[in-house]
Protein backbone atom coordinates (compact mmCIF):
# COMPACT_ATOMS: atom_id res chain seq x y z
CA UNK A 1 0.00 0.00 0.00
CA UNK A 2 1.36 3.46 -0.83
CA UNK A 3 1.34 6.38 1.30
CA UNK A 4 0.57 10.04 -0.32
CA UNK A 5 1.46 13.36 1.78
CA UNK A 6 0.16 16.70 0.06
CA UNK A 7 -0.11 20.23 0.55
CA UNK A 8 -1.96 22.47 -1.72
CA UNK A 9 -1.67 26.21 -2.08
CA UNK A 10 0.73 26.61 0.73
CA UNK A 11 1.73 29.96 0.72
CA UNK A 12 4.59 29.02 3.58
CA UNK A 13 8.35 29.58 2.38
CA UNK A 14 9.04 26.63 -0.17
CA UNK A 15 11.92 25.04 1.08
CA UNK A 16 10.58 24.98 4.94
CA UNK A 17 7.67 23.18 3.36
CA UNK A 18 9.79 21.15 1.38
CA UNK A 19 11.10 19.65 4.62
CA UNK A 20 8.25 19.31 6.64
CA UNK A 21 6.66 17.06 3.58
CA UNK A 22 9.75 15.30 3.68
CA UNK A 23 9.88 14.41 6.97
CA UNK A 24 6.25 13.49 7.22
CA UNK A 25 7.29 11.17 3.68
CA UNK A 26 9.72 9.36 5.82
CA UNK A 27 7.38 8.32 8.95
CA UNK A 28 5.27 6.51 6.40
CA UNK A 29 8.33 5.21 4.10
CA UNK A 30 7.52 1.68 5.41
CA UNK A 31 4.19 1.80 3.33
CA UNK A 32 5.67 2.25 -0.44
CA UNK A 33 9.58 0.85 -0.05
CA UNK A 34 9.86 0.74 -3.37
CA UNK A 35 10.25 4.55 -4.35
CA UNK A 36 10.11 7.55 -2.91
CA UNK A 37 9.32 10.43 -5.08
CA UNK A 38 8.20 14.02 -4.48
CA UNK A 39 7.23 17.13 -6.81
CA UNK A 40 6.93 21.00 -6.05
CA UNK A 41 4.41 23.07 -7.96
CA UNK A 42 4.61 27.16 -8.30
CA UNK A 43 0.91 27.91 -8.38
CA UNK A 44 0.59 31.59 -9.48
CA UNK A 45 -2.90 33.52 -8.99
CA UNK A 46 -3.78 35.61 -11.76
CA UNK A 47 -5.92 38.00 -9.34
CA UNK A 48 -3.00 38.57 -6.94
CA UNK A 49 0.01 37.39 -8.93
CA UNK A 50 0.48 35.50 -5.55
CA UNK A 51 3.20 32.63 -5.63
CA UNK A 52 1.34 29.92 -3.24
CA UNK A 53 2.83 25.46 -3.69
CA UNK A 54 1.89 22.53 -4.05
CA UNK A 55 3.71 19.63 -2.89
CA UNK A 56 3.03 15.99 -3.68
CA UNK A 57 5.07 13.20 -1.98
CA UNK A 58 5.14 10.13 -2.31
CA UNK A 59 6.04 6.44 -0.87
CA UNK A 60 5.68 3.63 -4.10
CA UNK A 61 4.72 0.32 -3.18
CA UNK A 62 5.12 -1.43 -6.83
CA UNK A 63 2.30 -3.53 -8.26
CA UNK A 64 1.83 -2.58 -11.86
CA UNK A 65 4.22 -1.00 -14.03
CA UNK A 66 7.21 -2.01 -11.68
CA UNK A 67 10.31 0.17 -13.83
CA UNK A 68 8.51 2.79 -14.86
CA UNK A 69 5.81 3.83 -12.76
CA UNK A 70 7.73 6.23 -10.26
CA UNK A 71 5.19 8.81 -8.53
CA UNK A 72 3.96 11.70 -7.99
CA UNK A 73 3.43 11.32 -12.13
CA UNK A 74 3.45 14.51 -13.89
CA UNK A 75 1.95 16.23 -17.22
CA UNK A 76 2.77 19.45 -18.74
CA UNK A 77 1.41 19.56 -21.66
CA UNK A 78 -1.94 19.86 -19.84
CA UNK A 79 -3.39 23.90 -19.79
CA UNK A 80 -2.19 23.69 -16.62
CA UNK A 81 0.85 21.46 -15.77
CA UNK A 82 -0.82 18.58 -13.28
CA UNK A 83 0.66 16.35 -10.78
CA UNK A 84 -0.33 13.15 -9.41
CA UNK A 85 -0.25 10.52 -6.51
CA UNK A 86 -2.08 7.35 -6.36
CA UNK A 87 -2.26 4.79 -3.49
CA UNK A 88 -4.31 1.54 -4.84
CA UNK A 89 -5.09 0.17 -8.18
CA UNK A 90 -6.77 0.77 -11.33
CA UNK A 91 -8.49 -2.12 -13.01
CA UNK A 92 -9.77 -1.07 -15.89
CA UNK A 93 -6.02 1.14 -17.02
CA UNK A 94 -5.89 -0.40 -20.57
CA UNK A 95 -9.37 0.03 -21.63
CA UNK A 96 -9.45 3.44 -20.33
CA UNK A 97 -5.71 4.82 -22.50
CA UNK A 98 -7.38 2.97 -25.53
CA UNK A 99 -10.73 5.37 -24.90
CA UNK A 100 -8.25 8.38 -25.62
CA UNK A 101 -7.54 10.07 -28.68
CA UNK A 102 -3.98 8.42 -30.73
CA UNK A 103 -2.35 11.99 -30.04
CA UNK A 104 -2.79 11.61 -26.03
CA UNK A 105 -1.85 8.36 -26.42
CA UNK A 106 1.68 8.90 -27.52
CA UNK A 107 1.99 11.30 -24.52
CA UNK A 108 2.16 8.21 -22.23
CA UNK A 109 5.85 8.19 -20.46
CA UNK A 110 4.86 4.81 -18.35
CA UNK A 111 3.48 1.57 -18.69
CA UNK A 112 1.47 1.97 -15.33
CA UNK A 113 -2.05 1.65 -14.39
CA UNK A 114 -2.17 5.49 -12.88
CA UNK A 115 -0.90 7.76 -15.39
CA UNK A 116 -4.27 7.24 -17.35
CA UNK A 117 -5.60 9.77 -14.88
CA UNK A 118 -3.40 12.33 -15.92
CA UNK A 119 -4.67 12.36 -18.92
CA UNK A 120 -8.17 11.65 -18.30
CA UNK A 121 -8.50 15.22 -16.42
CA UNK A 122 -8.09 16.95 -19.20
CA UNK A 123 -11.32 15.83 -21.36
CA UNK A 124 -13.39 14.86 -18.43
CA UNK A 125 -12.53 16.70 -15.29
CA UNK A 126 -13.82 15.30 -11.98
CA UNK A 127 -16.07 13.01 -13.76
CA UNK A 128 -13.24 11.12 -14.69
CA UNK A 129 -13.76 9.34 -11.27
CA UNK A 130 -17.07 7.86 -12.70
CA UNK A 131 -14.98 6.19 -15.13
CA UNK A 132 -12.54 4.29 -13.10
CA UNK A 133 -12.61 0.41 -11.55
CA UNK A 134 -10.54 -0.04 -9.13
CA UNK A 135 -9.68 0.23 -5.37
CA UNK A 136 -7.75 3.79 -5.45
CA UNK A 137 -7.10 7.27 -3.86
CA UNK A 138 -5.72 9.57 -5.49
CA UNK A 139 -4.93 13.68 -5.20
CA UNK A 140 -4.27 15.46 -8.05
CA UNK A 141 -2.49 19.24 -8.63
CA UNK A 142 -2.54 21.60 -10.69
CA UNK A 143 -0.63 24.86 -11.38
CA UNK A 144 -3.91 27.15 -11.66
CA UNK A 145 -3.99 26.24 -7.89
CA UNK A 146 -6.91 23.51 -8.66
CA UNK A 147 -7.12 20.22 -7.26
CA UNK A 148 -9.18 17.04 -6.93
CA UNK A 149 -8.76 14.34 -4.12
CA UNK A 150 -10.67 11.36 -4.68
CA UNK A 151 -11.30 7.99 -3.34
CA UNK A 152 -13.29 4.60 -4.96
CA UNK A 153 -16.54 4.24 -4.30
CA UNK A 154 -16.74 1.48 -1.69
CA UNK A 155 -13.71 3.51 0.47
CA UNK A 156 -10.82 0.75 0.84
CA UNK A 157 -8.46 3.13 0.60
Amino acid sequence: MCGIIVTVNSAQEVSKLRKTVLGLAKRIRHRGPDWSGIHVQAVTHPETHKVTHNILAHERLAIVGLGSGAQPLVNTRAAADTALAVNGEIYNHEALRLSLPEEVQAQFTTDSDCEPILHLYPVFGDELVKRLDGIFSFVLTRTDGSFLAARDPIGWY
